[in-house]
């Protein structure tokens, strides 16, 4: 729970930009320029008129800290893949993440203070500890505001992953559970218009790759987490099945 001294930072990752929120009463997000926040700043792209013109609200309450509301927007709101029912309250907490009318290209990271982003994990372990797993600690997470994965309580760093395998691992893991066939990973992991246009095996054996990276952060995790669905594609799963 925030206290009356945390700050409140949205971070837009595809734009890499920021905006720190000031406590009041309500503020106001969409794309009118009404709003107190005009998303209009931070978003872009054809599909942007998904977004409503008053799309949400965020409330301070002292002694507790920010609450987001869905304004009965046309295409939904929802906080860490989960769906905001219209006009309910949902506390932020350090490491949420908003995403607007169900779009990727439309997500808000919740970061109070940077340095502590990772607070929400509280058993998150250094990379390379050999520290046993607490149940809690067991599957795979994201941290949008820092860009960073965590499987089994041990944070990835960027330097231990390839730019290709960590943008394939946020793809999977932003539709978790669901089957991503090759023809998509071919055109939105890697650019290509299909997945004719790749070498013989090229998204297997990035797979395999970063299946034994993970494996090498924790035992199995590469297996557990990273699920290849024969003839059909791959799949990412946030906890063992």
């Amino acid at each position: 729970m925030l206290d009356t001294t945390s700050r409140l930072i949205l971070y837009f990752p595809t734009s890499n930009a920021s905006y720190e929120v000031e406590p009041s009463e309500e503020i106001l997000a969409g794309l009118s320029d009404l709003c107190d926040i005009n998303l209009r700043r931070f978003f872009g792209g054809p599909r942007i008129h998904m977004i409503s013109r008053a799309h949400f609200k965020l409330i301070h309450h002292p002694g507790s800290g920010y609450v987001i509301v869905d304004l009965f927007s046309a295409s939904g709101t929802h906080v860490n893949n989960h769906p905001l029912p219209p006009g309910a309250q949902y506390l932020l907490r350090n490491g949420d993440y908003i995403m607007l009318a169900g779009n990727e290209d439309f997500v808000i990271s919740i970061v109070t203070d940077v340095s502590k982003a990772t607070e929400v994990f509280g058993d998150i372990q250094p990379s390379g500890s050999e520290a046993g797993h607490s149940r809690e600690a067991i599957g795979l997470r994201y941290i949008h505001g820092l860009d960073q994965f965590v499987v089994d309580g041990v944070s990835v760093s960027h330097s231990q992953l390839s730019p290709l395998e960590h943008n394939l691992l946020r793809h999977l893991y932003n539709r978790a559970g669901r089957v991503c066939s090759y023809d998509e990973l071919a055109t939105q992991v890697w650019d290509y218009k299909s997945h004719d246009d790749l070498q013989n095996n090229t998204i297997a054996k990035t797979v395999s790759n970063l299946r034994k990276k993970l494996d090498g952060l924790s035992a199995g995790s590469g297996k557990n987490y990273i699920v290849t669905v024969r003839g059909r594609g791959v799949k990412c799963l946030l906890l063992p099945e």
